[in-house]
């Protein structure tokens, strides 16, 4: 009976989570689903989009981390995605923090973006953009 019950409580833990990827992703991973960053990310050296959304309606959540991107194209690229929300991060990037070209319906929040990002945030024909508390800093 005691190993029932604690097979159901850990069951239902993991149904609470399954929807979330927890920890921080290695960079150039496509995120496709919620995800939770557990730790700071150090994305020197890598040249391409550090982490390209590839899914529509996600959350993705820094959870006070930070992104160090110096000499990446973008770190965050949701263009063309509906529905996407990036919150929580302190970004340091030189060149463009977010991109966002044709994406609809959509958040950044709570973010620093530091380190003069040459576009701290692109987004051409994008429709329904909602950015809050968003703070650019040219400095680290």
């Amino acid at each position: 009976m005691r190993s029932s019950s604690a097979a159901v409580v850990l069951s239902l833990f993991l149904v609470g989570i399954a929807d979330a990827a927890l920890g921080s992703p290695p960079p150039g991973t496509v995120l496709n689903q919620n995800t939770v960053f557990d730790a700071d990310v150090d994305a020197s050296g890598w040249t391409g989009v550090v982490y390209p959304i590839g899914a529509d309606n996600i959350t993705i959540d820094g959870a006070g981390h930070r992104i160090l991107a110096s000499d990446a194209s973008a770190v965050f690229d949701f263009s063309n995605r509906t529905g996407v929300h990036i919150t929580n991060f302190r970004i340091e990037a030189t060149k463009t923090a977010i991109q966002a070209s044709g994406a609809s319906t959509s958040t950044v929040d709570t973010c620093t973006i530091a380190g003069s990002p040459a576009t701290a945030l692109s987004m051409w024909s994008a429709d329904e953009i909602r950015i809050a508390n968003v703070t650019a800093l040219n400095r680290v």
